[in-house]
């Protein structure tokens, strides 16, 4: 979650999940519900997910788009760490609510396993599976997110 630091001047930085319903968000999103925020929430040893619903004042279906209404200051911003990493790395957006990201979504290559693999598609994945984990390790580092 994101913000520029326009917006989180004009409106504060949440401390918290649930007071993410008293500030604007950018939505975004082709096939799910935009009007609520899957987050982590820590309540002593115990780590759960939940729900969290938020008010969206900008909604598109791309999440270029929902970036650049975020650097323009329309509300806090939901996206993968590395769709706004050059932005968080040169000052432009900020993140918030670090500590209540859930767990990062897996990337996976995926191909047909039940027949022969040409070997064109075995030289692609030997190529491109070490440097893709070294390069989101790299985003993860640099934007401050956990997980892998």
């Amino acid at each position: 979650i994101c913000a520029s630091p326009r917006y989180l001047q004009a409106h504060g930085t949440p401390p918290h999940p649930d007071a993410l319903e008293q500030h604007d968000v950018v939505a975004w999103s082709a096939s799910v519900a935009r009007d609520t925020w899957r987050l982590r929430t820590i309540a002593g040893d115990r780590d759960s997910e939940r729900n969290v619903v938020v008010r969206a004042r900008f909604a598109t279906t791309t999440a270029e788009s929902a970036v650049d209404a975020a650097l323009a200051g329309l509300g806090l911003l939901r996206v993968a760490c590395y769709q706004v990493a050059a932005a968080v790395r040169d000052g432009r957006l900020r993140i918030v609510l670090a500590e209540f990201e859930p767990e990062p979504t897996p990337v996976s290559l995926v191909y047909p396993r039940d027949r022969l693999l040409p070997s064109k598609t075995r030289a692609f994945l030997d190529f491109v599976a070490p440097r893709l984990a070294v390069e989101l390790a790299k985003i993860a580092t640099a934007v401050g997110v956990h997980g892998e």
